[in-house]
Formats: structure tokens, C-alpha cells, sequence
């Protein structure tokens, strides 16, 4: 029984052939100087290859989807315990979690999944660029050895590559297209309200309202590709450096979101935000679950329900919670309903949180909040640029290049557990 993947492989090879046909009937109506189709029969025939390339396309689509569902599944799935070891317990529920949950409209368009990579064959091959389906792209210009994509359904389509791959997302962290310096008003306090008595005077009061701004910087990520995967591409090739890609810019992303410096070049991410909450874990290892708690305690001070709370930290804090036991030498009870955040993707562990804080060096972090409150504004155009100055390994270089800032509309949302040892 084929896979998913080969069944999309098929269909769209299948899709390709259709495209072809049509295309052979407006080139033949091109070559004869005619405006319209000869006879009944060539209408029929392209009409008909019209409504099954229409159909094989939704059918891709869904296949697609749930082949990207069955990749995260692979790519996030805890790792087995080596044979003979005892497994660590995970009734807290700290393994990842598969799909996306996301508080954004965005959606991308499955024929320009994996045009970056698409783009980069063209410019190295000299071919037009092609999408997903085999029909030429014209908003893209890959020429001299750049290319900049500006047309806004595959910029959204990038976008939405990015954030199907982004753990963040789970968590309710938003991704969407802006411009530079693009303003968005927040609410930073609310009106009193007064009961009333007969005759008393209502108290004037307003809302502040402020403003979140985005001010995009720049990131860029240079791939090496072996010219042999470029000459000779399968189908597979483009998925394979689209992936690639994305998950190098994921990875920075991530790390910028929580460490972002505010300088050379970097956004600001949540440990450098004006507002965000923070408490010191004064015992260095963990113990028990008492951080966490402290932590909840400080969001449900700010209104943010225990629904809404996400958990992000590192490896070694989700090792340190996990063997946790009690006196009895029992796994610990796990508060929060830890099971819960994980069925819902909203406890994730990454290497991007750093196990490096501290004098020493041996210090980490626990990241919680309402991530729906977090913001990833990405600009464009988005560029590509070849280089070949691996030409003697041969290889090509390409730069790929974006704008993206990070921001939060309620900073107090979120809350940072440190100082604690690993």
C-alpha cells in the first residue's frame, strides 16, 4: 500500500502531464494566430482537463496536509528509552505533541510551499520558476543571480511554511505579513467602573491606549546546495531544502523570541521586553513543582486563565521535572494539569531556551504565559541571492534574506521562572 507522501508524489506527477496537455493546445492555437479554439471538440477537451486539474489540486491539497501532519508527528515524537532502560514517566505529560493550533487567519497556499527552494533551482538551472504543481510562476523574476519574491499570496505562503514549523505556534503565537514600522493600538488600561448612588457624580476616566510598533530587522540564512541536487532535482529535492531552511530559521526565530538582545541587529525577545513578569527560583535545582505554581499564580493575578498558559523550557529542566519523587520514592503529583497543557500543545520543550545563564554559566529558565499575546510580523520582499563561492566543492551558495520583529501586546501576560541550576 503506497505511503501518503508517494500518493501526493503521484498525483502530482499526474497533475504535471495534465498542465502539459493544456499547454500544448495554447501553444498550438498560438502558433496558428488563433484567439479561440478550432472546434467543439479541442473546447471539450481543454474544459474537461481543466476540471480535472481543478479537482486533482484540491485533492493535493488535502493530501498535503495531512503528509505535513504525519512529518511534525515524526519530527516532534519523543525519542523510545534505549532497550533495558526504564522509560522516563511521562504522566506530567511533558513529551511534544503533534499539528498546529494557531490564533491567526493566515493560510498558505500548497503551490508555493516550497518555492524558496524552487526559486533556487530556477536560478541555478536557468529555468522559469515553477510551483508545486508545474505551472510557471511569472511573479517571480530569477535573474543575475537574484531573485525577490513580491507578490503577497506566496509571501503568505512563505509565511505560512514558517509557522506550520514553529512550536510557538501550538502555544498561540501569531505570524502575519506587515510593513516597516507598522503601528497597532493595545489597550494598556482599562476605565473604572462606579456604582452609583442617587445624586453622585460618575467620575471621569479613560482607557490609555498604546501602541505596538514593529520595526523589522533583518535575517539571513545562507544554504549550500550540491549542484548535482540542483541539476538533477527529484521531486523530493525542493521539500528537502525548503525544510532545511525553515527549520535553521525556526531555530533563530525561537532563540530570538525568548533571548533576543534588542541589539546588533536582534529583536528583542521575552527576557529584554519592557514588562514581562519575572521570579527567581532562590533554590537553584528544583525540587518539586512550587516554580511552576509561583509562576501560575503570578498570570492569574494578571487575569490569564490556566486554559490559556503555555510552558516552554529546556531539556535538561524538563529531565530535572520529570524524575521528580517523593519522599516514598513515587513520582511526584503533578499540579497545573501538565497531561492536559500537552494534549492541547501547549507545554513544549526546545533546545533554543539557553542552559547558559548565571556567573557559572549552569543556569536556565521556564518560560509561561498567554503566547497569543506574542506577535511575529514578517515583511518583504522576501530575496534570494546565488552565490558561487563553492564552486570548487562544487556546491551553490544561496542567501536568503527577510525581515521579521517580535512583539508583545501584553507583556505582563508572560512571566520568567530563572535562576534556576541544571
Amino acid at each position: 500500500m503506497k505511503s501518503n507522501q508517494q500518493r501526493l508524489i503521484d498525483l502530482k506527477h499526474t497533475m504535471r502531464n495534465k498542465i502539459a496537455d493544456m499547454r500544448k493546445i495554447t501553444d498550438q492555437m498560438k502558433a496558428e494566430g488563433r484567439g479561440s479554439f478550432k472546434d467543439a471538440k479541442e473546447e471539450k477537451r481543454f474544459n474537461n482537463l481543466d476540471d480535472e486539474i481543478e479537482k486533482m489540486q484540491s485533492e493535493a491539497e488535502k493530501l498535503q496536509r495531512i503528509v505535513d501532519s504525519e512529518a511534525r508527528g515524526a519530527a516532534f515524537q519523543a525519542p523510545a528509552a534505549p532497550q533495558g532502560a526504564k522509560a522516563p514517566d511521562d504522566s506530567a505529560g511533558f513529551m511534544d505533541g503533534n499539528g498546529v493550533r494557531s490564533q491567526t487567519n493566515l493560510t498558505g497556499d500548497k503551490r508555493y510551499g516550497d518555492i524558496v527552494a524552487r526559486t533556487m533551482i530556477a536560478m541555478k538551472s536557468g529555468n522559469q520558476v515553477r510551483d508545486s504543481f508545474g505551472a510557471e510562476v511569472r511573479d517571480i523574476t530569477a535573474s543575475s543571480g537574484s531573485a525577490m519574491i513580491q507578490n503577497p499570496s506566496i509571501q503568505n505562503s512563505i509565511i505560512y511554511s514558517l509557522m506550520s514549523n514553529n512550536p510557538l505556534v501550538k502555544c498561540g503565537a501569531s505570524f502575519f505579513d506587515t510593513t516597516n514600522h507598522a503601528v497597532f493600538p493595545k489597550v494598556q488600561a482599562y476605565p473604572s467602573v462606579t456604582w452609583m448612588t442617587p445624586g453622585a457624580e460618575v467620575q471621569a476616566s479613560e482607557p490609555t491606549i498604546g501602541a505596538v510598533k514593529f520595526d523589522l530587522k533583518d535575517i539571513a540564512c545562507l544554504v549550500r546546495v550540491d549542484n548535482n541536487v540542483l541539476y538533477d532535482s527529484t521531486p523530493d529535492a525542493a521539500s528537502v531544502i525548503q525544510e532545511t531552511i525553515n527549520r535553521a530559521i525556526n531555530q533563530a526565530l525561537l532563540e530570538a523570541a525568548f533571548a533576543g538582545t534588542g541589539t546588533n541587529g536582534q529583536p528583542a525577545g521575552l527576557d529584554n521586553m519592557t514588562g514581562v513578569q519575572s521570579l527567581s527560583h532562590a533554590n537553584g535545582t528544583i525540587e518539586n513543582y512550587g516554580p511552576l505554581i509561583a509562576g501560575a499564580k503570578e498570570l492569574m493575578k494578571k487575569n490569564v486563565s490556566l486554559n490559556d498558559m503555555s510552558v516552554i523550557l529546556s531539556p535538561d529542566v524538563w529531565e530535572a521535572l520529570t524524575i521528580l519523587k517523593a519522599t516514598d520514592d513515587q513520582p511526584l503529583m503533578k499540579p497545573l494539569d501538565l497531561g492536559k497543557m500537552a494534549a492541547d500543545e501547549r507545554l513544549y520543550v526546545t533546545t533554543a531556551v539557553k542552559d547558559n545563564y548565571g556567573t557559572d554559566g549552569d543556569q536556565s529558565r521556564i518560560y509561561m504565559g498567554d503566547f497569543s499575546q506574542l506577535a511575529f510580523g514578517l515583511g518583504g520582499p522576501f530575496s534570494l541571492t546565488l552565490s558561487e563561492r563553492y564552486s570548487t566543492h562544487l556546491q551553490t551558495g544561496f542567501l536568503v534574506h527577510m525581515r521579521v520583529d517580535i512583539q508583545s501586546y501584553m507583556a505582563d501576560n508572560f512571566v520568567i521562572i530563572k535562576d534556576i541550576t541544571v
